[in-house]
């Protein structure tokens, strides 16, 4: 059986389907951006930030990689650009185990250089993606005249963020490192099932936040469709078990819900364990609640700061729960529990 949910802050909807495992590439991005002093073209090779910062010092260049290693990428060729990026975009069309390309200009005539040369690239059968971002203080209307200046199924284009304008290339690099990730899920997949493993292995991932390096608040509310910050952290979430059948979960749940869906799916004795969440696939539960006392079920919001009292049952349920789990927490419940 496979879960997928989404989870804006601790709550997410349910999805169940089946997963195929990603063809597995080399696991490797390439970022383009300026870096100082750095020969324009040059490329380097990193597998950590201290390695970048000991090649090109502070730079846009290594803060770049390091948000794409910390995302997941295993490996990162760093080209430095020059004032016309050619240089940088067409010794990075060269390299052959490349992946995900992330670009760190904003401009689209840059862009559109790192698109041709990914599509090149992926004709000449040396297949990549490119990741771009969107200026800093960019509109969704303007991001869509961005997307149709790409206009390309290989290049995704990440919103932009706040600050100091460099906020869409960071979103890329943070995109970039995600992709990365997805495919480290295939190659896992693929050697539990090379090494006869798969039949006998019960797969969970689990993302513990919301792409955060977007930080314009009010965009991403705007994309996202909400009115509030605790809705727009939607993360994934999926179990996978070979020869279950898929099936659908309608009710929101949220991370507390992770534990007791497990021991449900696994057949253990939870009786009398003092367990926060509830059985994804029982029928308790179905709605979710945030650090600040705010609850949403689905269809309403309810949020903690307003004059409306809510619904006081739920409310007093909530209040429990949240002082369960301190408990649990400041007793190490659970290590108690099995002796650990």
């Amino acid at each position: 059986m496979g879960i997928r949910h989404e989870r804006p802050g601790v709550y997410s909807s349910y999805e169940t389907s089946g997963l195929t495992a990603a063809n597995a590439g080399g696991g490797k991005v390439a970022v383009i951006a300026e870096a100082g002093e750095a020969e324009p073209g040059k490329v380097f090779q990193w597998t950590s930030y201290s390695r970048a910062a000991a090649d090109v010092g502070e730079c846009a260049l290594s803060r770049l990689a390091r948000i794409a290693l910390r995302n997941g990428a295993g490996t990162v060729y760093g080209a430095a650009a020059g004032t016309d990026w050619d240089e940088a975009v067409g010794a990075v069309g060269r390299l052959e185990d490349v992946d995900v390309v992330v670009c760190g200009s904003t401009e689209l005539a840059v862009q559109q250089k790192v698109k041709a040369m990914v599509v090149e690239c992926s004709n000449a059968r040396k297949e990549r993606i490119a990741v771009v971002g969107g200026a800093a203080g960019e509109t969704v209307e303007q991001l869509t005249g961005r997307a149709a200046g790409l206009n390309c199924e290989r290049v995704v284009l990440a919103a932009p963020g706040a600050g100091d304008g460099s906020g869409g290339a960071v979103c890329a690099a943070a995109v970039a490192g995600a992709m990365e990730t997805d495919l480290f899920v295939g190659a896992l997949m693929e050697k539990l099932e090379e090494s006869g493993h798969l039949e006998d292995t019960v797969v969970v991932f689990y993302t513990d936040h919301y792409n955060y390096y977007l930080q314009n608040d009010a965009l991403i509310m705007e994309m996202k469709g909400v009115d509030n910050m605790n809705l727009i952290r939607h993360t994934e979430f999926f179990i996978y078990a070979q020869g279950q059948e898929p099936m659908d979960v309608e009710k929101v749940t949220g991370s507390v819900d992770i534990l007791p869906t497990l021991a449900n799916l696994f057949g253990l004795d939870t009786q009398g364990a003092f367990l926060v969440g509830h059985d994804a696939l029982g029928d308790q539960g179905g709605y979710v609640f945030f650090e600040d006392g705010s609850w949403y079920d689905g269809e309403t919001y309810w949020d903690s700061s307003s004059d409306d009292d809510g619904n006081a049952h739920r409310r007093a349920e909530i209040a429990w729960l949240i002082n369960l789990n301190n408990a649990l927490l400041r007793g190490d419940y659970y290590a108690a529990r099995t002796g650990g």
